[in-house]
């Protein structure tokens, strides 16, 4: 069996020296690109660059994208920047977190956006190739992404095999190495908007379902105390905000009720303001949204200005920011 082994090492030793350049080559340049994959690329280099060290730091998924870091550092004369990761769930952006802290400092605040959809069990990543050229040797990618059906174990310890089938990322990663590529970067600090028209998207989900009941996942609610109980021993100050979301998704989701309880019960167990605007007059308007989940621009500037009037008021009556 030893010889076996031996002989078999031996063997994939040259595949391995000719795939690896390969690999690095494809990594190097893809991570150049300031708009794949909604421009995600561009917060992973931050991360391992050593450059997110502000006092602020905004998490979520998506409804957490159009968090504006400029407007808190104006209202709250301090550093901001936003971590939201687009389409994902919990342990994504606690991944994101794990990567964040090893290479960089604790903030002094999370501001954590939250939704409907953040606890649940996903099997299918949105925007998986942003994954791609970190996580070759990275343990925590692994960990945090055993549980999809996109990657296997070979995707972190062999070259190349991870962007088997990803002709896009590719394909990306070739035009990004072309001199006359222009890197025009999809988001500052993480905050990004786009302008798009009211879609049907809640419609269609209406018309077959009817309403959706979501389920918690329990390793998911396991790994969100951990996390909870991590900021409380390193005096990281946790936020949470439910953004505003349109009233009719809000009637789509059966037991949105026992969700925001969920949220609600956290925040007492571990002293956290929790900010819900269900029932904030935005909600109401449907010039404010593109879709039933996520504001426009014109919703999402008025609810910025809003949320830090919001942080500025508790923080004057409860001194939760008490260096801001």
């Amino acid at each position: 069996m030893k010889s076996f082994v031996i002989k078999s090492l031996v063997f994939l030793m040259p595949v391995f020296i000719l795939l690896y350049p390969l690999d690095l080559y494809i990594s190097k340049n893809l991570k150049e690109s300031g708009t794949f994959v909604t421009g995600e690329f561009m917060i992973w280099n931050d991360i391992y660059n050593h450059k997110i060290n502000q006092d602020i730091l905004l998490y979520g998924a998506s409804r957490a994208i159009y968090l504006n870091p400029s407007i808190f550092e104006d209202s709250l004369k301090t550093t901001c920047y936003n971590l939201g990761i687009n389409g994902l769930s919990f342990p994504h952006i606690y991944l994101r977190h794990r990567e964040l802290i090893k290479h960089n400092k604790w903030p002094k605040c999370i501001i954590l956006s939250l939704d409907s959809f953040s606890l649940m069990k996903g099997v299918n990543l949105f925007n998986s190739d942003q994954f791609l050229p970190y996580m070759f040797g990275n343990e925590n990618f692994r960990q945090y992404l055993k549980k999809v059906n996109r990657f296997t174990i070979f995707d972190y310890y062999v070259p190349l095999i991870r962007y088997y089938g990803r002709r896009r990322a590719i394909q990306e990663a070739v035009k990004c190495s072309l001199p006359s590529y222009i890197n025009m970067p999809l988001r500052y600090r993480g905050y990004m908007v786009l302008e798009m028209d009211w879609t049907d998207d809640l419609s269609v989900a209406q018309d077959s379902l009817g309403q959706m009941q979501v389920i918690n996942d329990h390793s998911s609610l396991a790994l969100f105390d951990e996390f909870l109980k991590e900021c409380k021993n390193q005096n990281t100050q946790v936020v949470f905000v439910n953004t505003p979301e349109y009233i009719e998704g809000q009637l789509f989701i059966k037991n949105r009720k026992e969700i925001i309880d969920t949220y609600t019960k956290f925040s007492e167990k571990y002293d956290i303001l929790f900010l819900d605007y269900s029932n904030d007059k935005i909600c109401y308007s449907r010039e404010y949204f593109y879709n039933s989940q996520h504001l426009n621009n014109l919703g999402a500037e008025l609810f910025n200005n809003k949320l830090v009037s919001d942080l500025k008021r508790e923080n004057k009556q409860h001194k939760f920011l008490t260096d801001f």
